[in-house]
């Protein structure tokens, strides 16, 4: 809901910068012609930007058996979904 910029040559794009990361954001556009009459039409899309935090450290590691060929380990998975 906040108007940002015209981007007048139809080649032209408009790069949105500082947004939230693992954030869904709706872009609206809608057509201006020369004489200044407005489209009443917008066209919507979403995008969501990328997460980038990497993901918490297992805790609790610890092998739970042992053997001449094998290791089981046990671990607790961080509580943050990646």
């Amino acid at each position: 809901n906040v108007f940002t910029a015209n981007v007048s040559d139809p080649d032209s794009s408009y790069v949105a910068t500082g947004l939230d990361e693992a954030t869904i954001y709706q872009i609206s556009t809608r057509t201006v012609d020369t004489d200044g009459n407005i489209n009443i039409t917008w066209v919507n899309d979403t995008a969501t930007t990328l997460d980038l935090t990497a993901p918490a450290s297992v805790t609790s590691l610890d092998e739970s058996s042992v053997s001449g060929s094998s290791i089981t380990w046990n671990w607790t998975n961080p509580a943050d979904p990646d």
